[in-house]
């Protein structure tokens, strides 16, 4: 094993034990978002402790949101954590933002992330081209980097297949170790619940429709059935 992975494989034992020790002390809700936003927090610190100063910057610019028109992949937790932060605003914006999560999924329902990206269709939460939920956005809308406005542009019809851009790759490497990590925590910690790769607009709509959903998660119930996402 070279000195590359043997530190990405660090990082994704470190993570996995931290999401570990986490919920041993406290299986709740509160205890989930907060194993979500360290999870983050730790790629982003990994990631600027490798990066190469002679990296070209990143095309990625305010109100530049051609990825923004993707299936995005969430993990349980991170439904529940978004979920969580729109309850905790004024009820009104919750209710419009209830709307548009189910306005959307009439329409993308059961679509592949190539026939996702065909529609054209913002992510519900994209308003005048800025994130409403930025602060807790999920982690691989926090780990996509583009080097290439020319690549996004061809591959947002396209949703996004692998290795249709070009990735900064301390960001790429790091936050791809740390959601290894953090799955496998989850996954050995809650053994009895669901881990699913679930759609972003569905889950988290059933997130907020559905009455303590954490604790049913938590519980073994199959809170996100029907929210995967669907292959080809």
């Amino acid at each position: 094993m070279n000195n590359e992975q043997e530190f990405l494989s660090g990082i994704a034992d470190a993570e996995e034990s931290e999401v570990q020790v986490r919920i041993a002390e406290s299986a709740d809700a509160s205890t989930l978002c907060g194993v979500v936003e360290n999870a983050g927090d730790f790629a982003k610190n990994m990631r600027d402790k490798v990066v190469d100063p002679r990296t070209p910057s990143i095309a990625c610019r305010t109100k530049c949101d051609h990825c923004c028109y993707q299936s995005v992949s969430i993990t349980a937790p991170e439904a529940l954590r978004i979920a969580d932060y729109l309850t905790q605003r004024k009820s009104k914006l919750v209710q419009r933002f209830i709307y548009k999560l189910n306005t959307l999924n009439s329409k993308i329902e059961e679509k592949t992330p190539e026939q996702r990206g065909t529609l054209n269709l913002p992510c519900a939460f994209l308003e005048k081209g800025k994130c409403q939920i930025y602060k807790v956005r999920p982690l691989l809308c926090q780990k996509h980097t583009s080097l290439n406005l020319k690549e996004c542009i061809a591959a947002k019809p396209k949703g996004f297949p692998p290795g249709s851009i070009t990735e900064e790759k301390a960001q790429h490497v790091t936050y791809t170790a740390v959601l290894s990590g953090y799955r496998s925590g989850l996954q050995k910690s809650l053994p009895t619940s669901f881990h699913g790769n679930y759609e972003l607009t569905k889950a988290i709509l059933v997130a907020l429709e559905t009455e303590d959903a954490a604790t049913l998660w938590i519980s073994g119930q199959d809170v996100f059935k029907g929210c995967e996402i669907k292959l080809a």
